[in-house]
């Protein structure tokens, strides 16, 4: 996933190198896919939490290249978490307790 994020990163930089729009990408998607009825299921990784979390941190680490200094493209993932209803997205909330969120929303962004 590191060296996909890289290449993206570099297509990026070369095809924007004038700095114009700037270098933000939103991705990875890194909401659950629980539900193949989501719109999006096809843009995130999976309903696994571990694999979810280690695919997105490598594609994230590929974006932002080597250089200690400078990202070469940086990285806002989005549908971060509890996101993927799809019936009344624009108004629901994602409420959840704790426990699922320990246990499964949560252990994306856990090392």
């Amino acid at each position: 996933m590191s060296q996909a994020g890289a290449q993206i990163g570099r297509e990026a930089r070369a095809s924007n190198n004038s700095g114009k729009f700037g270098l933000l990408i939103r991705s990875p998607n890194s909401d659950l896919g629980k539900d193949p009825r989501w719109g999006r299921t096809e843009e995130c990784f999976g309903e696994d939490p571990y694999l979810v979390g280690k695919l997105s941190a490598g594609l994230i680490q590929g974006y932002r290249g080597s250089n200690p200094k400078y990202f070469m493209l940086a990285s806002m993932a989005k549908h971060m978490m509890a996101n993927s209803n799809e019936a009344g997205r624009m108004n629901s909330s994602s409420v959840f307790d704790m426990r699922l969120m320990r246990e499964y929303y949560g252990k994306i962004f856990l090392k």
